[in-house]
């Protein structure tokens, strides 16, 4: 007889009870790919910054050569000039 009584009283809820739920599964579902992206690139930005600091340790250990990181800053240091002067502010 119980069990008669409860499921007559969930079948007694209206429609409009479960409009949150449904609504929140569905925001979840809509923002889930930007969710991803964000981990992604989280961890794209954590090896770029770990690549970085590897690279100064190594060049600091003298792994890399001083000649190298010149002419790596110089190349960079010409392009960083060239878009300068390419943007009329100089």
């Amino acid at each position: 007889m119980q069990a008669l009584t409860n499921t007559a009283a969930a079948a007694g809820k209206p429609w409009w009870s479960e409009t949150f739920g449904v609504a929140s599964v569905c925001l979840k579902l809509l923002i889930a790919p930007l969710v991803i992206v964000d981990k992604i690139l989280s961890v794209l930005v954590g090896a770029a910054f770990v690549s970085l600091f590897g690279a100064a340790f190594a060049w600091y250990c003298g792994l890399i050569p001083d000649e190298q990181v010149a002419k790596f800053l110089g190349e960079l240091g010409d392009r960083g000039l060239a878009i300068i002067q390419a943007s009329g502010v100089l």
